[in-house]
């Protein structure tokens, strides 16, 4: 039996994080995950678990249930829960107990005889004459230690959806698990033939042989000795070579974070899981350009040179781009597409495999078949040709080589006619890069520390920048950009701002302006070319266009010369006769030029010329973005582009003329009594407004919004806001939900911005930035942060601002925000100043004798003006009625007091009726809890509304249970 201490992160400190109603979810989404295989021997009982605290479940869960399956399941809860702020720590924790384990790769980060090739090691020997810099460069200390602890540890992260039965011993009909493996290995993994790959690997040596002289030995396919080792070399060469064909630097060298840890990921890979049942369907996917078909080939090269854990007679790779408008053919065409030197010998081949084979199908989202095309007309025959949809159903439905093993490639979007063809499969959610990943990447991009350095950090300054930069070609961009400015002597912020600004200097850089001529007319025509392909590919969903395509849109390929020089479309490698943009994020801001360069509506007669391109309006319609998210990015590019400095670059650069968009759409929503892109969801609203930079367009797009109830779901959310919330002049109730887990607790110290608040940890900042914009704008009256994780320290960064003159809010909601007595301090100072403050809300906090004590304090000042108190549940005591009841005695304002959910008792209630029975108590409406059997404390109650008969008196003894009543609705 596996003891406790096998598990790799600490489990109990986790579930001892959940507050008890996140605790009760845990336990009931554990029974949804889990199956018998996840367990020792017996399984777990509800009734076992019901009444057990964090650290009792810990218990339980670490002796009865396998290490393994649990460290995959309690990372999916906690995701599943919201709660990334804990997932994170378990990742982090599994990513230094992987590290720690390969002795190995450490003794490789520190060899001398690697030292050229290792940027670590560079890192450590260059430390000592950085010294003196770590002053001006606090980040940089922190940088080198992260890299130091994760630099061979698994860091992207892959989600493995085991779904359905098939897999005796493991899962169930009712299985479903989606496993986080994170690590780069643990001990028992490798073997003595099994090679972690690691970014110091030297490129492999290929023997330069013509393959022009392999296709002609056709003998070979005939039993002959070897004939398997000469089928590897072909493929070997093949892959290779289009290794090699990438031209962006760092992808050869650093081969990506996914082909480094891809063997913990794919089953036939991981030799761990060798040892049982595999499932013989993998699906690999993710979004566009984070190396799903980089790792299949890595996968074929590995074959090739016998570095997979299971052994497959052959394997064959299949690109999906170049089988659209392919003919029928037999099954053992199909498979030797990417290799037709092997035609002869394809039958011989497939025969004596006996089903021991690996085909990849890659790009499955670039089929362009018929609806239900490819689940009609199965077939068992591989010799008898079929349409290839049948081929290709056939084979993912396991009617031809039902043995076999299928590896797939494709874009989110396409899983859902995916999932109806598979059988048992096993999902692989591919994430990209991660940080260290990028800092890794930017090492060898610039072969410079400080180069480097500014890289990461602008990137990491951008939220929706870093967001992006999971793709390896988005760091590419940001490195040419950085590379071209340095070279310039430019400078870089700016560029930086919006990604609008980022890609459009991307574009510009790449061809030089200028003066009216020829060239320039021919650049102009060029670009509105690809930017007609780049539209019609994301309204159809296609990335890889073939002669037929540019044929049906009219386009030459003569027209798309400019941009296949500067590698902004490629030729693909192996699908012949196809065209792709080197990144869909590229093709998607070609698309924003082709709106801003013309009206995409009508042709020179006024008809529909582009029937699948969808007029402006439809791009802007929430429908169309939700059936396509492909066009979301598009939408933000087209507002970056209405900024007027980027028109301008634009139109200098290609000799082109944007047009009048932007007035077109506003007045298309001015007609209207809804706000202006009122089709628009708030958060894409204030992501659009944020990308043009431009505060009339704020202010008008803005101009009907009074009322604001927003989620901030990422950091990118939080920017976007506080843009557009400084602009917002008519705006008066706000209302903001930040999602657990955004603003994580930080010890580290943080550079602030001179115009910042306060000095303050990272979380605090967050709430810094948004705060700030309640100094300028001066129209917002009501603020709602109800649940939200503010903590003492954001109030005390909120009290700052309420302090500011110009600050407007007379509202304020801070209904359950983590805060403590120490609150109290910031709030009593900010009463005894803030004159327009006339509704404070603090329920749901301990705010203890000494808190209460200080607020009443503030509240005692002659500047407050508070009207309305809400202390429900927040302990006050019998103690705290004395200064409550001079606060009454003394302050004339104050009508409105919430006291529900406290145990004030007998003597603390007759000491605020003494002071409720003066005749000058101005109070309109208490709220109290009195136990409707205390007899003599209801009696006094009955006494005060005698002399004060306008007086509201309620009781909330009856809804002690219950939820109350939302604060806000507690006024006259």
């Amino acid at each position: 039996m596996e003891c406790a201490g096998q598990l790799n992160f600490q489990l109990q400190p986790l579930l001892e994080e959940l507050d008890p109603e996140e605790l009760q979810e845990f336990k009931t989404l554990l029974h949804l995950f889990v199956n018998q295989s996840v367990f020792k021997e017996q399984e777990i009982k509800q009734e076992e678990i019901k009444d057990a605290d964090g650290k009792q479940l810990a218990e339980i869960l670490i002796n009865r249930c396998h290490s393994y399956w649990l460290e995959i399941i309690v990372i999916q809860i906690l995701e599943r829960m919201n709660r990334m702020d804990l997932a994170s720590k378990a990742k982090e924790e599994l990513r230094g107990e992987d590290f720690e384990s390969l002795p190995g790769l450490r003794e490789l980060e520190t060899s001398k005889t690697k030292q050229h090739l290792n940027p670590f090691v560079t890192w450590k020997l260059q430390d000592q004459r950085r010294k003196g810099r770590d002053l001006e460069r606090p980040k940089m200390k922190r940088w080198k230690s992260d890299w130091e602890s994760q630099l061979f540890a698994k860091d992207a992260v892959v989600r493995a959806i085991l779904e359905g039965a098939g897999h005796p011993g493991r899962c169930g009909p009712s299985w479903k698990v989606r496993a986080i493996l994170e690590g780069a290995g643990h001990p028992g993994r490798c073997g003595p033939s099994w090679k972690v790959r690691a970014i110091l690997e030297e490129p492999m040596k290929i023997e330069e042989e013509d393959l022009t002289n392999l296709a002609a030995e056709d003998s070979w396919v005939r039993k002959k000795p070897g004939q398997e080792d000469k089928y590897k070399k072909i493929l070997k060469k093949k892959f290779w070579q289009i290794w090699k064909s990438h031209f962006f630097p760092g992808v050869l060298e650093n081969i990506s974070a996914a082909t480094r840890r891809y063997e913990m990921h794919v089953p036939f890979c991981n030799p761990k899981t060798l040892t049982g049942p595999l499932p013989h369907t993998v699906v690999l996917y993710g979004p566009a350009g984070i190396g799903k078909t980089t790792l299949a080939k890595k996968v074929m090269l590995d074959w090739a040179e016998d570095n997979l854990a299971k052994t497959f007679k052959y394997t064959f790779f299949v690109s999906c781009k170049g089988l659209n408008h392919m003919g029928p053919c037999t099954c053992a065409e199909l498979l030797c597409k990417t290799c037709p030197e092997l035609q002869s010998g394809i039958v011989e081949m497939l025969t004596q495999a006996q089903n021991n084979i690996l085909i990849v199908l890659d790009g499955f989202d670039e089929l362009r078949f018929p609806p239900g095309a490819l689940i009609r007309d199965i077939c068992g025959d591989w010799k008898v040709q079929k349409p290839v949809p049948v081929l290709l159903s056939s084979l993912t439905k396991r009617k031809m080589f039902p043995q076999a093993t299928l590896l797939i490639t494709t874009r989110t979007w396409a899983l859902r006619e995916l999932r109806l063809l598979v059988e048992q499969p096993i999902f692989l959610e591919m994430e990209g890069f991660v940080e260290s990943d990028m800092k890794a990447y930017f090492l060898k991009y610039f072969q410079d520390e400080d180069q480097a350095f500014q890289a990461f950090d602008l990137m990491q300054s951008n939220a929706t920048l870093f967001s992006m930069g999971s793709a390896p070609m988005v760091c590419w961009v940001v490195s040419t950009c950085l590379k071209t400015q340095s070279a310039k002597g430019e400078a870089t912020p700016s560029t930086f701002q919006t990604i609008t600004s980022l890609y459009l200097y991307f574009l510009c850089s790449h061809f030089p302006k200028v003066p009216n001529s020829d060239s320039s007319q021919h650049l102009q025509s060029s670009l509105k070319a690809v930017c007609l392909l780049a539209a019609q590919g994301l309204w159809t969903q296609v990335s890889v266009f073939d002669d037929k395509d540019l044929e049906a849109l009219d386009i030459k390929e003569s027209d798309l010369g400019p941009f296949l020089e500067k590698n902004l479309l490629l030729k693909d490698k192996c699908s012949e006769g196809c065209y792709s943009f080197v990144h869909l994020s590229v093709q998607q801001f070609l698309t924003a030029i082709h709106y801003a360069l013309e009206n995409p509506e009508h042709g020179e007669n006024g008809e529909n010329t582009r029937r699948d391109i969808g007029k402006l309006k439809k791009l802007l319609s929430k429908g169309e973005r939700l059936k396509n998210p492909t066009l979301v990015p598009v939408v933000y590019y087209l507002f970056g582009l209405s900024n007027e400095e980027n028109s301008k670059e634009l139109e200098k650069t290609f000799n082109c003329q944007v047009s009048k968009f932007k007035e077109e759409m506003l007045t298309w929503k001015l007609e209207s009594e809804s706000m202006p892109f009122s089709v628009m969801t708030i958060r894409d609203l204030f992501h659009c407004l944020y990308e043009s930079q431009e505060e009339a367009l704020v202010k008008k797009s803005l101009m009907y919004l009074t009322e604001l109830h927003i989620s901030l779901k990422n950091k990118t959310d939080l920017i976007h806001a506080s843009f557009c919330l400084k602009h917002s002049r008519n705006l008066q109730w706000v209302s903001l939900q930040v999602e657990k887990g955004l603003f994580l607790e930080s010890d580290e110290p943080l550079e602030l911005d001179p115009n910042s608040l306060v000095s303050c940890s990272v979380d605090t900042q967050q709430w810094s930035d948004l705060f700030l914009t309640f100094k300028v704008n001066h129209s917002v009256i009501c603020l709602t942060l109800t649940d939200d994780n503010l903590t003492d320290e954001g109030v005390k960064v909120l009290c700052t601002t309420l302090k500011f003159p110009g600050c407007t809010i007379e509202r304020l909601f801070l209904e359950n925000c983590n805060l403590t007595e120490v609150c109290c301090r910031d709030f009593s100072s900010t009463l005894a100043i803030n004159q327009k403050l006339t509704h404070l809300c603090l329920a749901k906090h301990k705010l203890t004798d000494a808190g209460i004590q200080l607020l009443c304090d503030g509240i005692s000042s002659p500047n407050c003006k508070l009207h309305t108190l809400v202390l429900w549940g927040c302990n006050v005591s019998a103690f705290n009625c004395v200064e409550l009841s001079a606060v009454l005695r003394e302050n004339r304002i104050l009508d409105n007091l919430d006291l529900g959910h406290n145990a004030l008792g007998h003597g603390g209630i007759k000491t605020l009726c003494e002071a409720l029975k003066l005749p000058g108590c101005r109070m309109l409406k208490l709220r109290i809890t009195v136990d409707d059997a205390d007899v003599h404390t209801l009696k006094l109650l009955e006494e005060v509304k005698e002399v004060h008969p306008e007086m509201n008196i309620e009781n909330d003894y009856q809804d002690y249970s219950r939820e109350r009543p939302y604060s806000r609705e507690f006024n006259v």
